[in-house]
């Protein structure tokens, strides 16, 4: 069976899927070409140039953050800037990183929360069977997740705390590391290791940078 006809598949499909460059956002990537103080990006040799107003919108984002310098006529890279630029990461994520620092009780779980927001369909949907007092009882996921939230201050994080919470919640359940209790809490076992990998990736380069970066905290968070 086909989803498509010979003549669709030849006379509307692409030959060739288009460069990531020119289909995703570039803000890390101009980050990074600013932190080599290559300041004016339209006339760099790009294998495959971005679209010069996906350029231009970067570089706006990057001022909003603070990255870069809005009266410079270049626009160069501020010191938060290459403060940011020291994560392979989305810049947004990255502030978050060198302004947590300044708050260690903070930090630990801004680390968690960038890289769980770094790793795509983290959790699940629908209703999971746990076994209790040997009985099999069904949870639902969305119920679940309502509790996560809270109530008060904690409400107006909405998503960000329900998925907070579900990297927290398999943390403290799961100190030998079994990822099957993921199961327990609808999360997709291969997206939390993907986020515990991003997670020490973040501590080392934090700790190789900055002296306040976990100071008094185990590697193994």
């Amino acid at each position: 069976y086909r989803l498509y006809s010979s003549a669709v598949y030849n006379d509307l499909f692409s030959e060739y899927t288009s460069p990531e460059i020119v289909r995703k956002p570039v803000e890390d990537l101009v980050l990074q070409l600013k932190t080599l103080n290559i300041d004016r990006l339209a006339n760099f040799p790009f294998p495959t140039s971005p679209d010069l107003k996906a350029i231009h919108v970067a570089e706006q984002i990057l001022i909003q953050l603070n990255a870069l310098d809005s009266k410079s006529e270049t626009k160069k890279i501020t010191e938060l800037g290459r403060r940011m630029s020291a994560f392979p990461i989305n810049p947004r994520y990255s502030k978050m990183l060198v302004i947590a620092q300044e708050n260690q009780d903070l930090l630990p779980y801004v680390i968690a929360l960038v890289a769980a927001l770094s790793v795509n369909e983290v959790l699940t949907t629908g209703q999971v069977k746990i076994e209790k007092d040997n009985q099999e009882i069904n949870i639902n996921l969305d119920d679940l997740r309502r509790q996560w939230i809270g109530q008060g201050e904690s409400l107006l994080l909405g998503d960000i705390m329900v998925l907070l919470k579900a990297v927290g919640a398999l943390d403290h359940q799961n100190s030998k590391n079994d990822l099957s209790i993921c199961t327990h809490y609808g999360i997709r076992p291969k997206a939390m290791t993907e986020i515990r990998k991003i997670r020490r990736q973040l501590i080392q380069i934090g700790k190789n940078i900055f002296s306040k970066f976990l100071k008094n905290i185990s590697f193994e968070i």
